[in-house]
């Protein structure tokens, strides 16, 4: 059930394997992946696929485990970085060929986030956080601290987990445009 829920996502087997999901004996939590910051093991993270959990909470992480201090993803190979919300999110930028994209795991990076990014170089952020109010919010707090540009959603998609190929490929290119007019 949770690896059809998954697909029914719009997340193939390839991306689903890439990132080491596995399916759970949990019930209420049928899928699991492991979180690498930068390549390094930081914890796992479980996603509900049954509306009425999902209502009070979507993720469970493992015992110990700190979102405030963990950027899920690869940076510091460029001197940017996409940045996403969730966990899901970046599994479709991955899916789309994006590699240096990181989760913060809200709305808001936290100032031990922020900091493994300058210390790895990253100056220019593209903030691909939700296109909601929080979102929004998110990405201006993160022009304090680095050179922002928004990623271009287009009318009617929220998220990155609402994407279709071909409806990234639009945002994307615009968005890089705008990117290489800015810098």
């Amino acid at each position: 059930k949770a690896k059809e829920d998954m697909l029914g996502r719009g997340f193939n087997s390839d991306t689903l394997n890439k990132c080491g999901a596995k399916i759970t004996y949990n019930n209420s939590y049928g899928i699991i992946f492991p979180m690498l910051d930068n390549g390094k093991f930081k914890g796992w993270v479980c996603r509900t696929m049954i509306k009425s959990i999902e209502a009070r909470r979507k993720y469970l992480y493992n015992e110990g485990f700190r979102r405030a201090t963990t950027l899920v993803g690869d940076y510091g190979s460029k001197d940017y970085v996409f940045v996403v919300e969730g966990y899901m999110d970046r599994l479709k930028f991955i899916q789309f060929g994006v590699k240096n994209v990181v989760a913060i795991l809200g709305w808001k990076m936290s100032p031990q986030q922020i900091q493994k990014l300058k210390d790895k170089g990253i100056t220019k952020v593209i903030s691909a956080l939700d296109n909601d109010s929080c979102g929004k919010r998110g990405s201006n707090y993160l022009k304090s601290f680095f050179k922002v540009t928004r990623f271009q959603y287009i009318k009617g998609i929220k998220d990155p987990g609402e994407m279709t190929q071909e409806k990234f490929e639009k945002m994307y290119n615009k968005t890089m445009r705008k990117y290489k007019e800015e810098n």
